[in-house]
């Protein structure tokens, strides 16, 4: 950027650093849709020949981050929402930040890169939106007359966005698909920017795992009443299907683990009327493949059965394939609290909040308080965007022959925690530890690439034992990461099962976590770490509340994410 453009920018800005939107909002708030695009819609901007997506890189909320393509991984940092102006004449914010379009500089040449900034009301940041017979849209700068264009009409992820001359390239064309109606404002005119702070930086798409055999054939159906029953008809009925709930409440397994059986099952416990679905005394588990969990909280408890082994709080099977968790409590695993089986392929695990193994269930001194292990033979894991806390150990365990990505996670009071076998590898990207034991190294064994990991306090040492890869060996092609500061504030906002509508219990151990209560107990970790289920309270009893629901017959996936939203960000509203 250019030294009498940053002078300018500060003077339109202003010396509070808010911009001054109030310039260019009437005509914004009033003004009908133009073509075609409708006023205040959050859209995916498509280049036609290349079929990706225009996309804010790194995840960045810095002025004069660039704008790229990149696959599509539904991130909001791939989301655009347009705010008519006037005419044809719009300004395109980024979902994830809240900043504008723009170009580098004044941007009079070819070849002038795209960026994002703080809305200053100048015309480098205005863009007019033309449809062409084909229903194909063009996207040109008022300021410069030059038109949003892909670098040398590359298919490459990570080709620069620039601005150049119109030649009628499908480089310079777009499809815009709209992806839900009126955003808010999301920080347009609001100021100079910042996170939008709706969803979590991790989607269902950004690890290995594959959702888009989720369309609006799927057939749809309905959870009344908080019995295993009722759940277990629809976890095992046979075909493409999605699971919502017109009921809250607390639903009892008796004992006995519930399974989906059938492949090709999306349970959106986001559905529930608050305060959602929780699943006690019994393991919740995915035997199926093409699977999708969010939004539930499982808390298997002792049990009547007292046995350790495989009662975990929620796994997916042996030999399962492309399966997601997301947004989903584990807490109270006997065995483990969110585990992966073994030889399975394509698994993703994303924004759980996972606490509270239990060490002692039975009164036998069993000291089985684990979180997460990774099953002999997995291949192709994603853990991002997680929280673990207060567990001893497996914090990821990532056994034999796995090959597993560890990103942007959070790992609180351990004594060990991502121990690797020998012959596994992983990509260790971005995560916080903060150990019990201040003086072992949290990261054992196994061979990893390793990049932005930090220990609080940052005395601790951070590995032992492990090879270091020189380069990843493997990682999801739509996967981004913040940095590992950022962590902690973002995972403890939006991971588990409904971080809008938290129950006492995970409102409860956020917040231990935030105020590092188990410091009082660096000495005496077995008075903070939690024997049974009683003494924190108990199983709880959820009201039983409901609501009707009516799933659209088009746009389904766009419902389902919209009431995902609702759970997730205290200021969205259900569809």
């Amino acid at each position: 950027m250019t030294h009498s453009r940053r002078a300018y920018l500060k003077k339109a800005i202003g010396s509070t650093g808010i911009a001054l939107g109030a310039l260019g909002g009437a005509a914004g708030s009033a003004a009908a849709d133009a073509a075609g695009v409708e006023d205040g819609a959050i859209y995916r901007i498509t280049p036609v020949h290349s079929g990706k997506a225009l996309d804010l890189a790194a995840k960045s909320t810095e002025n004069g981050a660039n704008v790229q393509q990149y696959s599509w991984n539904g991130g909001d940092n791939q989301r655009w929402r347009f705010e008519h102006l006037s005419g044809n004449v719009y300004r395109i914010v980024n979902v994830h930040s809240g900043k504008v379009l723009d170009i580098e500089g004044t941007g009079n040449g070819n070849g002038t890169s795209c960026i994002q900034y703080g809305w200053a009301n100048v015309d480098w940041q205005r863009w007019e939106v033309t449809q062409d017979s084909n229903g194909q849209y063009s996207i040109t700068n008022v300021h410069t007359g030059k038109v949003v264009d892909v670098e040398g009409k590359s298919t490459d992820d990570g080709a620069d966005v620039l601005t150049w001359e119109d030649n009628g390239g499908d480089n310079q064309r777009f499809d815009l698909e709209k992806l839900s109606g009126d955003g808010g404002d999301g920080g347009g005119d609001g100021g100079d920017g910042g996170n939008s702070g709706t969803t979590s930086e991790f989607g269902l798409d950004d690890g290995f795992a594959d959702t888009s055999w989720f369309d609006d054939s799927v057939q749809v159906i309905k959870v009344t009443e908080p019995t295993r029953s009722a759940v277990e008809d629809a976890f095992q009925t046979s075909g493409p299907r999605l699971v919502v709930f017109e009921t809250s409440g607390t639903i009892d397994l008796g004992g006995e683990t519930l399974q989906i059986t059938e492949d090709n099952c999306w349970v959106a416990g986001q559905t529930a009327p608050s305060p959602g679905i929780t699943f006690i005394k019994g393991m919740v588990q995915i035997d199926a493949n093409d699977c999708v969990v969010q939004h539930i909280r499982s808390r298997i408890g002792p049990g009547s059965d007292g046995d350790i082994q495989g009662n975990d709080s929620l796994n997916t099977a042996d030999d399962t394939t492309n399966n997601v968790v997301d947004h989903v409590t584990a807490s109270w695993g006997v065995d483990e609290c969110l585990s992966v089986g073994y030889d399975t392929n394509d698994t993703t695990v994303t924004n759980c909040l996972v606490y509270e193994g239990l060490y002692d269930p039975y009164g036998d001194g069993s000291d089985h308080n684990y979180g997460s292990l990774i099953g002999d033979g997995a291949e192709n894991v994603t853990l991002a965007g997680n929280v673990w806390g207060k567990i001893r150990a497996r914090v990821p365990r990532l056994k034999g022959g796995t090959r597993s990505v560890v990103a942007n996670n959070v790992m609180y009071f351990f004594n060990e925690a991502t121990a690797m076998d020998g012959d596994s590898d992983a990509s260790i990207v971005g995560n916080l530890y903060i150990p019990q034991d201040v003086e072992d190294t949290p990261i054992e064994g196994g061979n990893a690439f390793l990049e932005d990991n930090v220990t609080d306090p940052s005395s601790t040492p951070l590995t032992g034992g492990t090879s270091e890869l020189s380069s990843r060996p493997l990682w999801p092609s739509g996967l981004e990461t913040m940095d590992a500061g950022s962590v902690e504030s973002h995972n403890l906002a939006y991971a588990g099962a409904r971080p809008a509508d938290r129950t006492d219990n995970d409102s409860r151990i956020v917040s231990e976590i935030e105020g590092r209560d188990g410091d009082a107990y660096l000495d005496s970790p077995y008075d903070y770490w939690i024997a049974d289920h009683n003494d924190v309270g108990g199983y709880p009893s959820l009201p039983e509340n409901t609501h009707s629901l009516s799933p659209p017959s088009s746009g389904l996936r766009d419902w389902v994410e919209q009431w995902a939203l609702a759970v997730e960000d205290p200021n969205a509203s259900s569809p």
